[in-house]
């Protein structure tokens, strides 16, 4: 079984933001404290919506300029961007980027392999800089993950196609695109609505 890193640190950072808020609120009134709690949550969730949604689009875009259909070839997009993929026996990471080198895990199944080299894609596309830095000394690692998810999305996924293929189900999408049905579930209720 394949552990999700990403999806741990996504939950870790979410405890975290709740600690932090719970302790931020600690002082006011108990009335006040759920209506404060509620607002910021709310505010969260649409940060996310719209983070997502601007990272999608980008890797919709992309797939839409470059007129990929069904199973894309991350490997190919990533060549096409100028990006050199390299396959490499990590422990702990999945993939990692330094200015145009992308090294990924070489233990994943073809459609995890995908999904993760077209994730790195996305930190190549959407951010530059030192990646490894900004996740140490920044707070941006989080969003950075998600919008590289969101990406690998937009890029391997097109709701449009399936829903004219008449899919219904998560794992006939995936099956069609060749990504892990674990993200087409995630990514369900945003991208398969009617």
């Amino acid at each position: 079984m394949v552990v999700n890193l990403h999806e741990e640190s996504h939950q870790l950072g979410r405890e975290m933001a709740e600690a932090s808020l719970r302790k931020s609120v600690a002082g006011l009134p108990p009335a006040e404290i759920q209506h404060v709690i509620d607002f910021v949550r709310e505010q969260r969730r649409r940060k996310r919506e719209t983070v997502m949604s601007r990272a999608t689009r980008r890797g919709t875009e992309l797939r839409r300029e470059l007129g990929l259909h069904g199973q894309v070839d991350a490997l190919a997009v990533s060549d096409h961007l100028g990006l050199v993929v390299k396959f490499w026996r990590f422990a702990a990471f999945e993939e990692m980027r330094l200015g145009p080198f992308i090294a990924v895990a070489n233990r994943f199944e073809p459609e995890w392999r995908r999904w993760v080299v077209a994730h790195a894609v996305g930190h190549g596309f959407l951010h530059v800089g030192n990646h490894f830095w900004m996740t140490r000394n920044t707070d941006l690692g989080l969003s950075f993950e998600r919008e590289a998810e969101d990406f690998a999305f937009g890029l391997l996924v097109d709701p449009r196609e399936a829903a004219a293929e008449g899919y219904v189900h998560s794992w006939e999408v995936a099956e069609h695109f060749g990504v892990p049905d674990e993200r087409v579930r995630a990514y369900a209720p945003f991208a398969f609505q009617p």
